[in-house]
């Protein structure tokens, strides 16, 4: 009678271990599918680049992939900073039209 507790018993622990395995496994599997779109995105991205530029090695092309990036980060800072400029510069000419 021991035996056949000890075996429900064992029974049950091995059973919460599978659904615990199984639910880290089913986390993982969204996680290496999100994975894998994220990274065909960005591969996608990288050939049509290597494509548009003519660079010969995709190191050449993630590299300037980077280094566009940068630059574009640049730009929309520059352009930020003009628009700052040009709304200033306008709200000192409604305010030199209202006096």
């Amino acid at each position: 009678m021991a035996t056949l507790d000890q075996t429900r018993s064992d029974a049950k622990v091995m059973k919460k271990a599978i659904k615990n395995t199984t639910g880290k496994f089913e986390d993982a599997k969204v996680r290496t599918e999100q994975l894998l779109v994220r990274l065909s995105n960005r591969a996608t991205v990288l050939e049509k680049l290597k494509a548009k530029v003519g660079l010969s090695t995709s190191l050449d092309a993630y590299l300037h992939l980077n280094e566009m990036e940068a630059e574009q980060q640049e730009e929309d800072e520059l352009l930020k900073q003009g628009e700052r400029s040009q709304n200033n510069t306008e709200v000192q000419a409604l305010t030199l039209i209202n006096n």
